[in-house]
């Protein structure tokens, strides 16, 4: 028989929290340890069920902050899409509430990343798709942040998701991961290090940024010139060409239109040796279709709905995520087959670079217009986009816009390329942290003591943190012999608190007992809110109290 949890001897609650030799990723220094993820978390919680925090439940006050997807960003606390609930309400979801310095991460889109909650608001409450996580007081809250943003850790979580549409994580797998675990002073100086390295690299990538963001303000400039007339204003002076000439047109009276799909997977003959061009999303990252990373054979063409395109063609993207952000839009020069979220034009009567560099300049517009609402994955509505109207001009007025884009356009792109360091940069940056949580950064210590005294501290930690009545079921048991107060009792003291100072006061040290218990206060009466400008104060409600 298994023995509980709170019957186990020391070293065997050490070695629960180690991970054996053949499991973990790679080798670190002799005085680190691969630790399981969960032992060095003080607390995890999950965000509320999504019918526990509904729009119903936002406010235009600013009380309880929510932490969204869209806020946990890949480098950082991203301060966008700002939305608010109360603070009665956070009370009922009190689990969720998170302190600023604990630690964020996203479930999904992608699972992993993770974030430090700034100190910005006055309180901060998880959506459905977040975890908190709060470290245990031994181990630096910076180190932990970068190792889980680091290409180990994300591995783990990536290879171990669920769910087809939107692949997610869990607290139960987060808990399992395995992860280096230095010295505490190795950890600090792996951090200032981090940081160090990182903020010369940040400082180049805000530089490069800046010439791109340039590059790309002239390039709509242009674009916009082009498509209203400016750009080809002298040409048509000297060849006496009004602009009158130039006419609306919709799209899908542009040419033909092809769509596309995806031959069957498990049949090897459609795949083995393919040499045509099958385009999906993925492969839309430059002007050209030159070659794509899966091909298909002759077989598959004549026996799936991804049929033969072979005229030069525009390639529009309309399912897929990022039409969040852009339309990618291509062109093709030689035959290719497209799957089922691409739509390809085949022009007629009108120049194929007219078009393409048309799209382009209307892409917000077209996105914007011809978007589906109410669907799993952002999508273009083909009715739509065929029913928009593209200025179009004479057979040589479009030679002459389109001789114009690609001189002045190609001059830009390469002064572009010079520019773009930005990949180069998010590159370097995951080498450095892979090397930080490798002991590879010429920051360790051989002789400082092992990590394993370190995880016994941290082990013992999380033990003196629970109930008293949990202590009392473990060898690791610490007496405690300062009395705490009560939330009564600490506002009794100073009449009037805000939730944070209010926590403070008390001995409540897991901050989801400490709401709970407020709620319970506050839904009884015995304690009251009171607004004063931007702050929210709790009171003893004198008058409500039973004698």
């Amino acid at each position: 028989m298994a023995k509980k949890k709170g019957s186990l001897s020391p070293e065997e609650i050490l070695q629960n929290a180690l991970v054996p030799d053949w499991e973990q990723p790679y080798q670190v220094p002799e005085n680190w340890m691969w630790v399981k993820f969960g032992s060095l978390t003080h607390d995890m919680a999950d965000g509320p069920f999504g019918s526990n925090l509904k729009s119903e439940h936002y406010t235009e006050e600013k009380e309880a902050r929510i932490i969204q997807l869209s806020n946990i960003g890949e480098d950082g606390w991203r301060e966008e899409n700002t939305k608010y609930t109360t603070f009665n309400h956070a009370y009922t979801i009190a689990k969720s509430i998170v302190s600023s310095g604990d630690i964020v991460i996203a479930k999904m889109m992608p699972a992993g990343r993770a974030i430090i909650v700034p100190n910005n608001e006055q309180m901060y409450v998880l959506s459905s798709d977040a975890i908190k996580m709060v470290p245990t007081r031994v181990v630096s809250t910076q180190f932990l942040v970068r190792g889980i943003n680091c290409t180990f850790f994300r591995n783990q979580v990536q290879e171990n998701t669920q769910g087809i549409i939107r692949a997610r994580t869990s607290i139960s797998k987060l808990k399992e991961y395995a992860f280096p675990l230095p010295p505490v002073a190795e950890q600090q100086r792996i951090v200032n290090r981090i940081e160090s390295l990182l903020s010369k690299l940040d400082e180049a990538k805000e530089k490069a940024q800046t010439a791109l963001d340039s590059y790309e303000k002239h390039k709509a400039v242009i674009l916009h010139k082009a498509f209203t007339g400016e750009l080809t204003k002298k040409w048509r002076e000297e060849n006496c060409v009004s602009l009158d000439s130039w006419e609306k047109r919709k799209l899908g009276k542009c040419g033909e239109w092809f769509g596309g799909g995806t031959p069957t997977t498990s049949i090897a003959e459609y795949w083995d040796d393919g040499t045509v061009l099958w385009v999906t999303p993925k492969d839309m990252k430059s002007n050209i279709i030159v070659d794509t990373i899966d091909h298909i054979t002759e077989a598959a063409i004549e026996s799936s709905s991804a049929k033969l395109i072979a005229d030069n063609a525009i390639l529009f993207v309309v399912r897929s995520g990022i039409l969040r952000r852009i339309l990618p839009i291509a062109m093709t020069k030689c035959p290719v087959t497209v799957n089922q979220d691409i739509k390809a034009l085949v022009p007629q009567n009108v120049s194929q670079e007219y078009i393409f560099w048309a799209c382009i300049a209307n892409e917000k517009s077209i996105r914007d217009s011809c978007s589906k609402s109410g669907t799993t994955v952002e999508s273009i509505s083909t009715g739509l986009l065929h029913e928009y109207m593209l200025p179009i001009p004479t057979p040589e007025e479009q030679s002459e816009i389109v001789r114009i884009l690609e001189s002045i356009i190609e001059k830009e792109q390469k002064a572009k390329e010079h520019s773009n360091v930005i990949e180069k940069i998010d590159l370097m940056k995951k080498v450095i942290l892979a090397r930080a949580f490798r002991g590879e950064l010429a920051t360790n210590n051989p002789e400082e003591e092992s990590a394993k005294e370190l995880l016994k501290s941290i082990l013992l930690d999380k033990i003196n943190t629970v109930p008293s009545i949990e202590k009392k079921k473990s060898v690791l048991v610490l007496e405690d012999s300062k009395m705490p107060k009560t939330i009564l009792e600490a506002l009794s003291e100073h009449k009037s608190l805000t939730p944070e100072k209010l926590k403070a006061q008390t001995g409540i040290k897991d901050i989801d007992d400490f709401y709970a218990e407020l709620k319970k206060l506050v839904d009884t009466g015995a304690v009251i809110e009171r607004r004063e400008g931007e702050e929210n104060y709790l009171e003893v409600n004198n008058e409500g109290r039973q004698a």
